[in-house]
């Protein structure tokens, strides 16, 4: 069961990586970075936050991305027997 669980995640993490590549690539998100104080005195670190882009001013390429993202959520849902399979 474990090796199931393992290739789900490896399909969910490939799936996450390449739309977040996908995002970057065309602009859609950007870096903050922020200094936060530490629970440590006199400690500060820094906090790198990714931030989406205004869906209004970018929403064919938002919706692209949405579109792919469905189109990965067809994939699992046609192959659910072949993932059954993969579970047995």
């Amino acid at each position: 069961m474990q090796t199931f669980y393992q290739r789900i995640e490896g399909i969910v993490g490939t799936v996450r990586d390449k739309l977040s590549d996908d995002a970057t690539k065309d602009n859609l998100v950007y870096e903050i970075a922020e200094t936060v104080t530490s629970d440590e005195p006199n400690q500060k670190k820094t906090i790198v936050r990714m931030v989406a882009k205004p869906y209004r001013e970018y929403h064919t390429k938002f919706d692209e991305i949405l579109s792919a993202v469905g189109d990965y959520f067809d994939l699992f849902k046609n192959n659910t027997n072949k993932l059954e399979d993969l579970w047995l």
